[in-house]
């Protein structure tokens, strides 16, 4: 049995050697792909452009992280894990899963062609996990601002990375702007639960500070399930649901003397006045909500309310005792 599944080859070969040796081992190119008892060697022969085959000889190892390695050679002028190589591996795979592969087949349209390479793996690919030939990963990166009020803010930013051969990021990075995002000309990397996240990001306000709005915990809920969502930056630690926090609200004196209302929480938690009112641990990349012995309205209400100059701060407290009586 060959230890390589398709993430492996991959890996081995460039993104577009790995797009046409699927076009060539699907089209019926591999006429020739045989796998060592142990798995660890394949040759092969791959109908090119040339008058003869170009043949291969491939060998498969391990690295210490257990993942497969993979050195190609062929006789066509590129020589090593080119994309004869990853043909015949293609082809080895789908012969151990006994798919029927098209011998001596016409050469297909191009429109077929990439209909077919998109069809490869579909029926195991629930449309979130990342096929190896997409090299390019979208990471929802979150951070805190602050307010010109001098209020405490949660930053979203949509982030593209490439990958490197090696699975590291790459520098290039691109933050996205979602509401420049059509879902006709979406780009291929994104997955099926990133076009519903995308859609809830549009409503931010600029620059991607969350607000009270209410359907923004449940796009956060959404952000976090992906794996995807990252604190700080797409270096930063994986974003986890926490469980609920007890907390307060509880009136803060600034230096200038205004008070604000702010979430009071236990130590190494922050606060942030969502549409729920949530905490951070940014240590940890650990998010949650908090729970409040209060009605959700009137917390957010509260949460929301202006600074409270010091010589109208006698007259708020009566009020608010009048219209809230305990």
């Amino acid at each position: 049995m060959i230890g390589i599944t398709h993430d492996d080859i991959g890996r081995a070969v460039s993104g577009k050697a790995f797009d046409a040796g699927l076009l060539y081992h699907v089209s019926g190119r591999v006429l020739d792909c045989t796998v060592s008892p142990g798995g660890d060697a394949v040759t092969g022969r791959v109908r090119g452009n040339a008058h003869r085959p170009y043949r291969q000889d491939i060998r498969i190892g391990h690295g210490r992280d257990g993942r497969a390695q993979v050195d190609g050679d062929c006789s066509c002028p590129v020589g090593y894990n080119c994309k004869h190589v990853a043909a015949v591996l293609h082809a080895a795979i789908d012969q151990q899963r006994r798919l029927p592969v098209l011998r001596d087949a016409p050469a297909l349209s191009p429109l077929l062609a990439a209909w077919l390479v998109e069809l490869e793996g579909a029926e195991a690919d629930d449309g979130e996990a990342y096929p190896a030939a997409i090299r390019q990963r979208l990471f929802y990166v979150l951070r805190l601002g602050q307010a010109a009020s001098g209020r405490r803010q949660l930053i979203v930013e949509p982030t593209s990375v490439a990958l490197r051969k090696d699975d590291s990021f790459s520098a290039r990075v691109t933050k996205l702007v979602p509401g420049a995002i059509s879902q006709a000309a979406a780009p291929k990397y994104l997955r099926n639960a990133d076009h519903p996240i995308l859609a809830g990001l549009r409503d931010l306000a600029p620059g991607g500070v969350a607000g009270m709005g209410e359907p923004f915990p449940d796009t956060l809920h959404r952000m976090i399930a992906t794996g995807r969502a990252r604190w700080g930056g797409v270096e930063g630690p994986a974003v986890t649901l926490g469980a609920p926090r007890p907390g307060r609200i509880a009136w803060r004196m600034g230096e200038n003397g205004e008070q604000r209302a702010e979430l009071e929480l236990e130590d190494g938690l922050l606060g942030l006045a969502l549409a729920e009112p949530w905490y951070v641990d940014p240590a940890a990349g650990v998010m949650g909500p908090v729970a409040l012995d209060l009605p959700r309205r009137l917390a957010r209400l509260l949460l929301a309310a202006p600074a409270v100059a010091p010589d109208a701060a006698p007259l708020v407290r009566a009020e608010m005792a009048r219209r809230l009586p305990a």
